[in-house]
C-alpha cells in the first residue's frame, strides 16, 4: 500500500502528463517538474516576400527613399532587400566630415591636457592679479590711515580707550 503523499504525487503526474508536456529538470533540490506551455508569437518579418519600396513611385514616402532606410532594409532582410552593400558605407566626403566633427567634439588627450594647463594658468593669473589689487588697496588704506592718525594722534588714543 502506498502512502498518501505518493498516491497524490502519482495522480498529479497522470493529470499533468495527460494535459501538457512535462519536462523533468535536475536541480540541487532534486527533480523538478517544468511544464512546457510557452508558445512564442511568430516574427512579423515576411522573409519570403519582403516589402521593398519603389523609389520611383510618387506614393512612396520620402523617408523610405533615404540611405538610412536602405541601411535598415539591408539589416533586416540582407541581400534579399536588393540594396547594394557598397552603397551603405559613407563616402569620402561624409567620412572626412565625420572625422572633423569627432575631432572637434572629442579632441585627443594631448590637446585636452594643453587646454587644462592653459585654463589653470589663466585662473592662477587672475587670482594673482586680484591679490595684487587687494595688496595695493590695503597699502593705500594703511597710508591714508597713517596720515589720519598722524594728524589726530590724541583723538585716536582716546577713542580706542573709550570703546
Amino acid at each position: 500500500m502506498l502512502c498518501r503523499r505518493t498516491a497524490a504525487l502519482c495522480t498529479t503526474f497522470k493529470q499533468l502528463s495527460s494535459s501538457k508536456a512535462v519536462l523533468s529538470v535536475n536541480s540541487q533540490c532534486g527533480f523538478l517538474l517544468q511544464i512546457a506551455s510557452y508558445n512564442p508569437k511568430p516574427l512579423k518579418l515576411n522573409l519570403r516576400n519582403p516589402y521593398i519600396p519603389d523609389k520611383d513611385s510618387e506614393k512612396t514616402p520620402e523617408w523610405q527613399k533615404t540611405a538610412r532606410y536602405d541601411r535598415k532594409l539591408f539589416g533586416r532582410y540582407g541581400s534579399a532587400s536588393g540594396v547594394d552593400p557598397a552603397s551603405l558605407w559613407p563616402t569620402h566626403e561624409q567620412l572626412e566630415k565625420i572625422i572633423a566633427e569627432e575631432n572637434e567634439w572629442h579632441p585627443p588627450l594631448e590637446v585636452m591636457l594643453k587646454n587644462i594647463e592653459a585654463r589653470e594658468k589663466e585662473e592662477s593669473d587672475k587670482r594673482l592679479a586680484k591679490a595684487l589689487c587687494r595688496g595695493q588697496l590695503s597699502a593705500t588704506s594703511l597710508k591714508t590711515l597713517a596720515t589720519i592718525l598722524g594728524s589726530y594722534p590724541i583723538l585716536f588714543f582716546f577713542s580706542c580707550c573709550i570703546t
